[in-house]
């Protein structure tokens, strides 16, 4: 599971979504912005596709747990908020990956001009 300070908290979140530049891939999409703090991640399962809390919580800490194992240490000074608007059904690995990686680019492009 993501540490708690890991992830957006609330007041922080409403401060944040509306400034972040957004990338879509399918229906996933992110909002994302560069700080010079730690790295932070938040994700919003939609309830219209995933009445169930149940699964709504399950696709959230499967996506937390992605982004710990593989991308905590890579992106550095990140902020993330995670828009997932498909069903439990639907939920592809792949598609956090390439959406991930994606932002990852930008950040290593967003690096290089400074």
């Amino acid at each position: 599971m993501l540490d708690k300070r890991n992830r957006i908290k609330t007041r922080e979140f409403k401060r944040f979504w509306r400034k972040g530049k957004m990338l879509t891939i399918g229906k996933i999409s992110c909002s994302y912005r560069f700080y010079d703090w730690q790295t932070k991640l938040a994700v919003v399962v939609s309830k219209k596709n995933n009445p169930s809390a149940v699964s709504r919580n399950k696709l959230r800490r499967q996506i937390y747990e992605i982004f710990r194992k593989y991308y905590l240490d890579k992106m550095e000074n990140a902020w993330l908020i995670l828009f997932y608007k498909e069903g439990i059904e639907n939920f592809s690995q792949e598609k956090i990956f390439t959406l991930l990686d994606k932002i990852y680019i930008i950040q290593q492009k967003n690096d290089k001009t400074k």
